[in-house]
């Protein structure tokens, strides 16, 4: 007895599965050789980034930068306190951060990272945030190079959310805002 499909008006695809894969052992070697030999080449250097033992404080360590950025987050939903990153933050970003409060039913996650090197002592970073409510937000943020170590002096998150009249634009995140008893009159637009 035959059996008969019901007609979809589709057809049935062939299957296309990625055959069996060969070990990684050797193009990994290859790659750890490749990488080993253009370090050594000093037009391959990228600027930003010193010759330094990893956690040299004169070195730029994206993984440090993206954690530092992650905790930021961590204190603007609440889940960490600001006095936690008093060491890695500008004096101004800090105090912006201990200052203003949690935000309320909140929770941010940092999901992408990239970072460039517009001068030797200073790194900018962005990437997106993950929100509460499936929102996607962006993340800015510069880290300079000092004796002492990296230090982040500007943060920005932007796209968020701020219930209330006082809503200004959301990329003056970390930004001092007026205080509630200053009213600003709305300019009417034609």
């Amino acid at each position: 007895m035959s059996t008969s499909r019901p007609c979809t008006g589709l057809r049935q695809l062939t299957p296309y599965e990625p055959g069996e894969r060969a070990p990684a052992a050797p193009l990994a070697a290859f790659t750890r050789r490749l990488h080993a030999e253009r370090a050594l080449e000093p037009s391959r250097r990228r600027r930003g980034h010193t010759s330094g033992a990893p956690g040299d404080p004169g070195r730029f360590d994206p993984r440090r930068a993206r954690r530092i950025l992650a905790a930021v987050l961590e204190v603007c939903d609440g889940r960490r306190a600001a006095a936690q990153l008093r060491g890695h933050l500008g004096q101004e970003v800090y105090q912006r951060l201990a200052a203003r409060g949690p935000d309320a039913g909140e929770r941010y996650a940092l999901r992408t990272f990239h970072a460039g090197a517009p001068a030797d002592d200073v790194v900018e970073a962005f990437g997106t945030v993950s929100a509460s409510g499936g929102r996607v937000l962006a993340v800015a943020a510069r880290f300079r190079l000092l004796p002492e170590g990296m230090r982040c002096t500007v943060v920005d998150l932007v796209g968020r959310r701020r219930p209330g009249p006082e809503t200004a634009h959301p990329a003056r995140d970390l930004r001092p805002r007026p205080s509630p008893e200053i009213r600003v009159p709305r300019q009417r637009r034609c």
